[in-house]
């Protein structure tokens, strides 16, 4: 089996673990573009409505810091969870740099499908963002909403720092582990897991006796 092969299995057989940071992704992809979105509509940069403008780059700002944390905290968790796959990888002959090349394969691969859904999705939630806060500050406005290429520029640069600094995470945590170690930290996990059963199976005994 070729490296690629290996990759894309690998890709196919945790695509159901990604479903929920898939999700969690294309939300954070679709609320920072249309933030983004609205700090570069023009019609929004006079009278009144410069409030929104306002808002919305202070919004964008807040959400840049909290999406990468949010990336970062999340694929933490998600690779101390495949501690025993990395190892079985290492053992069949992957190298470090392997595991690091799958990684990056897959996150590139999540990053541009969650991209390219998040920004359509996004331009048509700028302009329901719009309306509600029109509606929530009581502003008479007409303001047309349209593709933003700086808009667009501003949340490609956004994924790409949080590729990049997921990737030093992820480099840094392969690093660090031995075969052992990691093969040590899966047993635990599978440990608690059963413990956790064996507790809930005994409350459910007490409950029912």
């Amino acid at each position: 089996m070729t490296f690629n092969q290996i990759t894309l299995k690998n890709l196919k057989s945790n695509i159901k673990h990604y479903v929920l940071y898939l999700f969690s992704l294309i939300l954070s992809i679709i609320l920072y573009f249309s933030f983004v979105t609205l700090q570069y509509t023009h019609s929004l940069n006079n009278g009144s409505s410069k409030i929104i403008n306002q808002g919305a780059k202070v919004g964008s700002v807040f959400l840049f810091i909290t999406i990468i944390i949010f990336l970062m905290y999340a694929n933490h968790l998600f690779i101390k969870r495949r501690t025993r796959e990395f190892a079985l990888f290492e053992l069949i002959g992957l190298t470090r740099g392997n595991i690091l090349r799958m990684l990056a394969i897959e996150q590139i691969t999540l990053f541009i499908s969650t991209g390219i859904i998040g920004v359509i999705i996004g331009i048509l939630g700028s302009k329901l963002l719009l309306s509600i806060l029109i509606k929530l500050m009581h502003l008479h406005i007409h303001a047309s909403i349209g593709f933003e290429v700086a808009a667009l520029i501003q949340t490609m640069i956004m994924l790409m720092l949080a590729f990049i600094l997921i990737m030093l995470e992820n480099a840094i945590f392969l690093k660090r582990r031995t075969i052992l170690s990691m093969m040590k930290d899966s047993m635990k996990r599978v440990k608690i897991h059963i413990l956790g059963w064996e507790k809930r199976m005994r409350f459910l005994k007490k409950t029912v006796l």
